[in-house]
C-alpha cells in the first residue's frame, strides 16, 4: 500500500533530522568517553574515543582525546601474527624505494586495508623504507585504524582529508600526520571522460548508489513540480540492502516513478557517456567523503548541483564555474528549473582540467614530497609517475609503468608479509589507461 506524498515527506523529514542530530550525537559521545575512560579495556576506550573524535571534531578537547587514544593503541594487542599474509587492496606503490636515502611512497585509501597496514608486525621496517600516504574516506578522517597508526608509526605519514576543512584538524594529531592538499576526487583521468559536441540531451542525472545516505527522495519530491518532459536518469548500484526496486517504490509513494529511468550497476565507459550528455548532475547527499562522481561529472562537462551546507568534499570544486549550490530553506525543484533555463551554458569540464585531473595533481604532489624529502636530508632523484583513481582503484596512467614496479612490488611482499593487489587489467569498454597511453602525447 502507497503512502501518500506528504506523509512519505514528513516520516523521512523526522528521520532524518534525527540522523543528522549532531548536538545529541556528540553529547552521547562525550558521555560514553567519560565512561570509557574508567574501564581497562583499551579497546572499548580506542572505539569511545573515535566515537569521541567523529562527533566533536573540533573541541578543544580533540587534541588530549587524541593523545589518550594513542597511549590506549600502544596498550592494546594489535599486532596480527607474523604467518598472516594480508592483501591490501585499494592501494598501489605510488613510487618505488630508490635507495637508503630515498623512500618509496605505499599509497592507499579505506580504513579496513588502513588497518591491515597498522596491525602489520612490519610496520616499523616499512616507515623506514617508505612513506605512507592514506587517503581518507569520511568526514572527520578519524578512526580506530588511524588511531591505532598514530600508536605505532615511527615516522610521520601524509593524510589526504576528504576535504580541505578538514585538513586543519590534523593539528589534533600533532607532528605524526601531514596534510596534503587533494582529496579523493583529485585524481581524475581526464581521457577517462571526454568532452564532445553530442548534445546534452539528458536533462538531470544523479550517479550514486542506492543508499538511503544519497537521498534519492529529494529528486522525486523536486519531479513533483518539474516539467513532464525533462529526461531524466538515475545510474548506480544496489546498497546496503537497497535495490532498484526500493527505489521504484519510493517514487511511486511520490506519484514519479514513470518520470525517470535507472541504469543498475552501469560501467565506468557507460557513466562517462551518461556525464557527458548530462545538464546538471544531483549530488543530493547530506554527508560524505569527497563523492568522487562530482569531479568525474565535471570533467566531462557536467555542471553540478548540491545543497550549500552539504558535507561533501567536492563541494569545494562547486562555483560559479561549475554549477549551482542549493539553498535549504528554498524548494528544490523552482532552483533546478532555474538553472536549466539559464541562458550561459558552463564549462566546468575546463576547471576540472585545470584543478582535479590527475596530470595536474601528480605533478603538485611530486613538488610537496621532494620539498619535504630535502628538507628532511633525503634524496628525491625520481618523481612519482602519473596515476589516477577509478572506482576506487589506483592505476598508473601509462601501463607500462606497472611491469617496471613489478619487482617493488614482489620485494614488498617478501620483505613485509604484506602483498599489494595488482588491479585487473580494465575491460575493453573500460579501458581509460589504454586511451590515456596513446593520448597522452
Amino acid at each position: 500500500m502507497n503512502l501518500p506524498a506528504p506523509l512519505v515527506r514528513a516520516r523521512l523529514s523526522v528521520r532524518n533530522r534525527w540522523i543528522e542530530d549532531r548536538r545529541l550525537k556528540a553529547l552521547l559521545a562525550r558521555t560514553a568517553l567519560a565512561v570509557a575512560r574508567r574501564l581497562p579495556d583499551p579497546r572499548k576506550r580506542l572505539k569511545a574515543a573515535e566515537r569521541f573524535l567523529l562527533h566533536n571534531p573540533t573541541s578543544p578537547d580533540a587534541a588530549a582525546v587524541v593523545r589518550d587514544a594513542v597511549v590506549w593503541a600502544r596498550q592494546g594487542d594489535w599486532v596480527r601474527r607474523p604467518n598472516e599474509t594480508p592483501v591490501l587492496q585499494n592501494a598501489i606503490l605510488a613510487k618505488r624505494r630508490v635507495s637508503d636515502r630515498e623512500k618509496g611512497i605505499l599509497l592507499l585509501q579505506f580504513e579496513p586495508e588502513l588497518l591491515k597496514l597498522a596491525t602489520s608486525p612490519a610496520l616499523p621496517a616499512i616507515c623506514a623504507q617508505y612513506d605512507v600516504i592514506f587517503v581518507a574516506t569520511w568526514q572527520p578522517f578519524f578512526s580506530i585504524p588511524l588511531l591505532i597508526l598514530l600508536g605505532r608509526m615511527t615516522e610521520p605519514f601524509w593524510l589526504m582529508p576528504s576535504s580541505q576543512r578538514d585538513g586543519a584538524l590534523c593539528e589534533s594529531l600533532g607532528v605524526a600526520a601531514v596534510p596534503l592538499p587533494f582529496q579523493a576526487s583529485s585524481w581524475i583521468l581526464p581521457e577517462t571522460f571526454p568532452v564532445g559536441d553530442a548534445p546534452r540531451d539528458i536533462d538531470l542525472l544523479m550517479v550514486a548508489n542506492f543508499s538511503t545516505y544519497k537521498r534519492h527522495w529529494l529528486l522525486f519530491e523536486a519531479l513533483r513540480e518539474l516539467p513532464r518532459e525533462l529526461e531524466v536518469v538515475i545510474a548506480g548500484r544496489p546498497w546496503g540492502g537497497r535495490t532498484r526496486q526500493a527505489l521504484l517504490r519510493e517514487a511511486e509513494a511520490y506519484g514519479v516513478a514513470d518520470r525517470f529511468s535507472i541504469v543498475e550497476s552501469p560501467s565506468n565507459h557507460r557513466i562517462a557517456d551518461l556525464m557527458s550528455r548530462s545538464r546538471l548532475f544531483c549530488a543530493l547527499s547530506n554527508k560524505e567523503g569527497s563523492y568522487i562522481a562530482v569531479g568525474e561529472a565535471l570533467m566531462a562537462g557536467a555542471p553540478v548541483g548540491m545543497f550549500e551546507d552539504a558535507v561533501i568534499g567536492s563541494k569545494e570544486y562547486i562555483g560559479p564555474e561549475t554549477g549551482v549550490l542549493f539553498r535549504r530553506d528554498e524548494p528544490l525543484a523552482p532552483q533546478i528549473r532555474r538553472f536549466l533555463d539559464s541562458s550561459h551554458p558552463l564549462r566546468p569540464d575546463v576547471w576540472a582540467r585545470r584543478h582535479i585531473s590527475c596530470r595536474t595533481n601528480v605533478r603538485r604532489l611530486n613538488d610537496i614530497l621532494s620539498e619535504a624529502a630535502r628538507d628532511r636530508g633525503r634524496a628525491w632523484t625520481e618523481d612519482v609517475p602519473e596515476f589516477y583513481c577509478e572506482n576506487f582503484v589506483f592505476r598508473c596512467v601509462d601501463p607500462s609503468v606497472d611491469g617496471v614496479m613489478t619487482g617493488a612490488y614482489r620485494d614488498f611482499e617478501q620483505s613485509y608479509g604484506l602483498r599489494i593487489a595488482r588491479p585487473p587489467v580494465s575491460a575493453s569498454d573500460d579501458a581509460p589507461a589504454a586511451r590515456a597511453a596513446t593520448n597522452a602525447g
